[in-house]
């Protein structure tokens, strides 16, 4: 029963940050409510973990007071600026409750789920689109038209056959946010298991390959060499299934080279906002806050798409250097965990999403946090 419960609480980190289907306001709701039912994991923290927790909470803190110089009144205030926080202190909680390698064990139980079921509905909108029309319509942050089966999502573009574009969103409101999710199953699986599942480590490559995420095969790469480090069959198994499909992955690699990087169309919609978010971060050090970023960026094509330019606008250098010395900690025991958040940082705003944030609180891998150091 308890172990059910778990998986029940790690489904909903995942959704609440990636799933279209759940409202902001349910959301908040979600996020507050797991933190009540935890709330007895903040007690007896590393001082560390105090620390880092402290030091977000300043920043939130000292941007909130910037938002309070730009609004007239308290109604104004953008609800974001109470969600991130709780977003963090949520983070540190499951840091507490969760040894990371139980928290992995339990994302590649859930996503296993989400990549099997995402393949269903890759099956659907290849061949029997007219089936994909019948689903639910739903908008998300006016941007993306999706329709939705629940368990997968199919995203609708004018552009193409059917209207329908052919990559795999599964239970995420885009490919490239979907990709994310299914890495970091993968890379769960390959670091917790003691003998690799190459069924499942199969399933998990062909969602991924199907999202034709330029940021998922870079991390795949990553992922995949470490693995044939660790067992050597791999290698032989990624030849014998590579093979018969060499025509199509070309053609993919010729299509990410000419239309996703450096010089593309897509690239420069993408990089254009982000330098200019760096370039708002030089002028403004502690950020323009959230009204702030309201007032100057909302409804303009040059908002950054990413969670870098996204911290930077928000909460200037003080966020992105804590963030970043997290990160960096993090790269000496999990170099690959650390590669599948940093890529989807360059291309996703998921820095505050709650499947996310433990890992900002996550001391060394194996040590004995309650010992390692004083407790407060």
């Amino acid at each position: 029963m308890l172990h059910k419960i778990k998986i029940l609480e790690i489904l909903l980190l995942i959704l609440v940050g990636f799933s279209p289907l759940i409202p902001q306001s349910v959301r908040v709701l979600i996020v507050v409510s797991l933190i009540l039912l935890n709330y007895k994991y903040f007690k007896r923290a590393n001082v560390t973990k105090y620390f880092f927790l402290i030091m977000f909470m300043l920043v939130f803190i000292l941007n909130l007071v910037i938002d309070f110089g730009v609004v007239s009144s308290i109604r104004q205030l953008n609800g974001l600026s109470i969600y991130f926080p709780a977003t963090f202190l949520l983070g540190f909680i499951i840091s507490q409750k969760y040894k990371l390698k139980e928290l992995l064990s339990i994302f590649d139980k859930i996503i296993f789920f989400f990549a099997f079921f995402s393949l269903i509905g890759v099956v659907t909108y290849t061949f029997f689109p007219n089936v994909v029309h019948q689903l639910p319509l739903i908008s998300y942050g006016g941007l993306t038209r999706t329709r939705t089966a629940f368990i997968f999502n199919v995203l609708l573009e004018q552009y193409y056959t059917h209207g329908i574009l052919p990559r795999n969103a599964g239970i995420a409101w885009e490919p490239g946010a979907f990709q994310f999710i299914l890495n970091m199953g993968l890379y769960s699986h390959t670091k917790i298991a003691t003998k690799i599942d190459y069924r499942r480590v199969a399933i998990y490559l062909v969602a991924i390959l199907a999202t034709q995420s330029t940021s998922a095969y870079i991390i795949i790469l990553f992922i995949l060499f470490n693995l044939m480090l660790k067992d050597k069959k791999i290698l032989f198994i990624l030849l014998a299934t590579s093979i018969p499909f060499a025509p199509a992955i070309i053609r993919e690699i010729n299509q990410q080279i000419n239309h996703h990087l450096f010089g593309s169309v897509r690239f420069n919609l993408r990089f254009e906002p982000f330098i200019h978010a760096i370039q708002t971060g030089i002028n403004s050090i502690i950020g323009l806050g959230n009204a702030g970023f309201d007032n100057n960026f909302r409804n303009i094509y040059r908002v950054p798409f990413d969670s870098i330019g996204q911290i930077t606008i928000r909460y200037g250098l003080p966020l992105l250097l804590l963030i970043s010395s997290r990160l960096i900690f993090l790269l000496k025991s999990n170099f690959i965990l650390t590669i599948i958040i940093f890529v989807t940082f360059l291309s996703q705003n998921i820095w505050f999403f709650p499947m996310v944030t433990p890992f900002y609180f996550y001391l060394k891998e194996g040590s004995n946090e309650e010992n390692e150091s004083l407790t407060v």
